[in-house]
C-alpha cells in the first residue's frame, strides 16, 4: 500500500536534513568551511549559500544546523556563549542608556570565568595574522561597530561614534582583564562599569569634534 505522496515530494520534505551516518561529517565540513571563507572574505561578506558551496552542500543544509552566521562563529571559535545574542539583548531598548546597557553587557560576560579564559584567547588570536585572527576580528567589528551604527540610525557619524565607543570598551576591557592595570582591575565590577559606561554613552551621543566622516559612510 502507497502512501499517495509522490516521491519528489518526499524529496522535497527531506531536502536540507542530512542522510542517516552522515550528520556528524556535514556538520563538521560546514564548520571547516565556515571558517575558510570567514578567514578569506570575512564576516560580513560570506553567506551560508558561499558557506555551502565551499562544503559542497545544500544551503538548506547549513540552515538545518545554524540559525544564523553568528552561531557558525561560535562553533568556528569554540565560545562558550554566542556575543551576538548578548549584544542583541543590550541593543533592546530606548536610545538612552544604551552605553550603559553595552558596557554592563560585555563585562558581565567577561566576568565568567569560564567565558573570560576563551575571551583572553580570542584576544591573543585577534592581534595575529593567521586566518583565524581574520575571522576573530571581522566578527567582533561587525558586531561592536557595524551593528551598533545600525542602532544609532546608519551613516558616516553613527559608524564613527559606534567606532569611538568600541575602541573605549575594548580600551577598558583590556585594562582591566588582560594588562590589569589596578585602577580597573581592582575594582568591583559594579564600580568598573559605573567608571567606563558614561565614557560610552558620550561617545554613543555626545559632542563630536568636527572631523571629516565621509569615508565611513562609503560602502
Amino acid at each position: 500500500m502507497t502512501s499517495g505522496v509522490a516521491p519528489e515530494d518526499r524529496s522535497r520534505r527531506r531536502r536540507g536534513r542530512p542522510k542517516r551516518g552522515d550528520a556528524r561529517s556535514g556538520r563538521d565540513r560546514i564548520v571547516a568551511a565556515a571558517e575558510e571563507e570567514f578567514s578569506q572574505v570575512g564576516f560580513e561578506a560570506s553567506s551560508f549559500r558561499s558557506i555551502a558551496r565551499r562544503a559542497a552542500v545544500d544551503p538548506s543544509l547549513v540552515h538545518h544546523y545554524f540559525a544564523d552566521k553568528s552561531e557558525l562563529v561560535v562553533e568556528v571559535l569554540r565560545l562558550p556563549v554566542n556575543p551576538a545574542q548578548l549584544l542583541a539583548e543590550a541593543l533592546q531598548g530606548p536610545r538612552e542608556g544604551l552605553g550603559l546597557r553595552v558596557t554592563t553587557t560585555l563585562f558581565g560576560a567577561w566576568e565568567d570565568p569560564i567565558v573570560r579564559k576563551r575571551a583572553l584567547v580570542m584576544v591573543r588570536t585577534a592581534m595575529g595574522s593567521s586566518p583565524v585572527s581574520t575571522v576573530v576580528r571581522s566578527f567582533f567589528l561587525s558586531l561592536l561597530v557595524d551593528r551598533v551604527a545600525e542602532v544609532l540610525g546608519g551613516g558616516s557619524e553613527a559608524k564613527l561614534r559606534a567606532g569611538l565607543a568600541a575602541s573605549r570598551l575594548l580600551g577598558a576591557v583590556m585594562a582591566r582583564y588582560v594588562v590589569h592595570v589596578p585602577a580597573l582591575a581592582s575594582l568591583t565590577v559594579e564600580d568598573a562599569i559605573a567608571l567606563v559606561s558614561p565614557s560610552i554613552e558620550d561617545a554613543l551621543s555626545g559632542v563630536l569634534p568636527d572631523v571629516d566622516t565621509d569615508h565611513l559612510g562609503r560602502e
